[in-house]
């Protein structure tokens, strides 16, 4: 490898592991959002269940 290609080849990795890091969060955001709502939802039923025993 030459050393004036040694930044463009550093781009393209930086650019690959980039890449490979949306992939990941593509797939964990969702659960996270999901887990997230599905405990809000849970918390508001907890919440109006209490209310109807006061």
């Amino acid at each position: 490898m030459c050393i004036r290609h040694a930044p463009v080849e550093e781009a393209r990795k930086k650019l690959s592991d980039d890449l490979k890091i949306r992939e990941k969060l593509e797939l964990v955001v969702p659960m996270i959002e999901s887990g997230f709502i599905y405990n809000l939802l849970r918390m508001t039923r907890i919440y109006t269940d209490l209310r109807c025993w006061i």
